[in-house]
């Protein structure tokens, strides 16, 4: 199959750059960052101090690391469940850039469900999958394969969880070579996106901790906000630009331009 492999780059970035989208994820990682970087430095103390010890067979001290990674996990769920519908939000916004985006998390609402069930199936499969010896991850990278356009078949062809799963799957038997690639290229340059960002971040942390150490640059307000925001705004982007970018390769590969 012919597939036009720049023209989906250059619209994942025109739509990755536009403010209106990637500032609903970046103000959704900046408030439950905030949450969690607030717990942490109202209980450094206690966590510092079980880093430095260790558990080492103590039931206390296991005990209090259990409360707060059970703390951090409770403030991660209610993040992943809402990223989840901002990424299908955009994810129909980057089919349909017309329509409003209160119409867009309507419909993402009503098919949230299936997106939730979608996503708890893949996870499952690839943690399971990945505890196998020696091909564990590479099997796990393949479900990723398999999978790679669930999400998108759900929201734009407005499918059910399986379907959306068994769409992917076809996809991926029709033109395995091409979803690879697709899978490659949306990947290394998201992650040359992030990077952008997070090269300054690495800057301003490595700087900071040769000049005052590393426990002085952890407490550095200044340093840490400077660095979540560049790291919420690289995730931002990438994500938007990969949505916007799978969804065309999706259109080339099926040659769907409309809901069915």
């Amino acid at each position: 199959m012919k597939i036009n492999w720049s023209e989906p780059i250059g619209k994942g970035f025109s739509f990755g750059l536009k403010p209106r989208m990637w500032l609903q994820i970046f103000i959704t990682d900046i408030i439950f960052a905030s949450i969690a970087l607030a717990y942490i430095y109202l209980n450094f103390s206690g966590i510092s101090q079980i880093i430095s010890a260790g558990v080492q067979g103590d039931p206390a001290t296991l005990g209090s690391m259990l409360m707060h990674a059970a703390v951090i996990v409770l403030i991660a769920m209610p993040w992943f469940l809402l990223r989840l519908l901002l990424y299908s939000e955009i994810t129909h916004q980057a089919f349909r850039e017309k329509e409003t985006i209160s119409k867009s998390i309507n419909y993402s609402l009503k098919k949230y469900p299936s997106m939730l069930a979608a996503m708890i199936v893949i996870v499952l499969i690839s943690s399971l999958i990945s505890m196998i010896p020696v091909a564990g991850i590479f099997l796990a990278v393949v479900v990723g394969w398999l999978f790679i356009f669930s999400c998108i078949i759900i929201i734009t062809e407005n499918r059910g969880f399986y379907q959306g799963l068994s769409g992917s799957y076809n996809t991926f038997r029709k033109y395995p070579l091409e979803v690879v690639l697709v899978w490659l290229i949306t990947g290394i340059i998201s992650a040359l996106v992030f990077s952008v960002f997070m090269i300054p971040a690495a800057a301003i942390i490595l700087f900071s901790v040769f000049q005052n150490g590393i426990r002085a640059a952890i407490l550095n307000f200044g340093i840490v906000g400077s660095c979540v925001i560049l790291f919420c705004l690289g995730d931002a982007v990438s994500v938007c630009f990969t949505a916007k970018s799978q969804v065309e390769y999706y259109r080339q590969l099926t040659g769907k331009k409309i809901f069915q």
